[in-house]
């Protein structure tokens, strides 16, 4: 009896474990939030969920990036390079392929704009990132958070 309650245990115990990670391994819905969810990852040093939603190239290269330059250090790149992001702003650019989706995306901070484009594809029920471009700075003439209006 005592086997047999040990055994129940053990499978509801991997059944909850499953559940759990179910959640966590699912792709976002949309492209838009894909790129919400991979800049939410890098500003949080999450490595694990950043490359989760990453695929080909993209993904063999920053994997790469990370073993050469340690988990640790990996994830403190991940949170420098969002750190300061004042805004996200997405659109969907022109000329898509059947297949892929490509979006436009400005990232504010307080001194710079960056724009840059990210390339995603259908996978499953989601959306996957498949290629990132370089990112193009761009100096605003007025910095963001400057007064428009005097007092």
């Amino acid at each position: 009896m005592k086997k047999r309650m040990l055994q129940v245990g053990l499978v509801v115990a991997l059944v909850a474990v499953a559940i759990m990670h179910r959640g966590r391994s699912a792709l976002p819905e949309t492209p838009r939030e894909a790129i919400d969810a991979l800049f939410k990852a890098a500003s949080e040093g999450d490595d694990a969920a950043y490359l989760a939603l990453l695929d080909g190239e993209v993904r063999r290269s920053l994997s790469s990036t990370r073993a050469q330059l340690g988990v640790s250090a990996f994830r403190e790149s991940l949170r420098r390079s969002a750190a300061g992001m004042k805004g996200l702003a997405t659109t969907e650019a022109e000329g898509l392929e059947a297949d892929t989706v490509t979006m436009d995306v400005e990232i504010v901070f307080e001194d710079r704009n960056e724009r840059q484009q990210i390339a995603l594809a259908p996978k499953g029920n989601g959306w996957i990132i498949t290629g990132i471009g370089k990112a193009e700075v761009i100096k605003p003439s007025i910095p963001y958070g400057t007064p428009v209006f005097g007092e």
